[in-house]
C-alpha cells in the first residue's frame, strides 16, 4: 500500500532541478537555461501552483495567529473582570463591616452582682 502513494517531494525534486541533477552554487535552472517556451510556460505554472500553495499556507497561519491572539485577550479580559470583581465584593464587604460596627450602640455591661 505504501508503494502506491506518491513521494510529496518529488513534485520540487522535478522543479528544482530540471536536468536531473543539481548544480551546486548556482539556482535551478540558471546554468542550462530552456529555450523551448512550452516549458518555461509549463514551469511559470508549475511556480503558480507553488506560490498559490505558499499563499493559502500564509493566510492560515495568519488566521491561526490572530485567533490565539483573540483568545488570549478575552483570557485577560476575564482574568481582570474576576480580580475586579473580587476587588469589588471586598470593598464591598469590609464597607458593610464597618457600617454595622458604627451603628451598633454601646451599651455598658451590668455587673452580675450590682443587682
Amino acid at each position: 500500500m505504501s508503494d502506491s502513494l506518491p513521494d510529496p517531494f518529488e513534485f520540487f525534486r522535478k522543479l528544482w532541478s530540471p536536468m536531473g541533477t543539481g548544480v551546486p552554487g548556482f539556482a535551478p535552472g540558471m546554468m542550462f537555461p530552456t529555450a523551448n517556451v512550452h516549458e518555461i510556460e509549463k514551469r511559470v505554472s508549475e511556480l503558480r501552483s507553488v506560490e498559490n500553495w505558499l499563499s493559502l499556507n500564509l493566510e492560515t497561519v495568519r488566521t491561526m495567529i490572530q485567533g490565539l491572539e483573540a483568545q488570549k485577550a478575552t483570557i485577560n479580559a476575564f482574568q481582570s473582570m474576576n480580580a475586579a470583581a473580587a476587588s469589588a465584593a471586598n470593598a464591598a464587604a469590609s464597607s458593610v463591616q464597618s457600617a454595622a460596627e458604627a451603628g451598633r450602640p454601646r451599651t455598658p455591661r451590668k455587673k452580675r452582682g450590682a443587682e
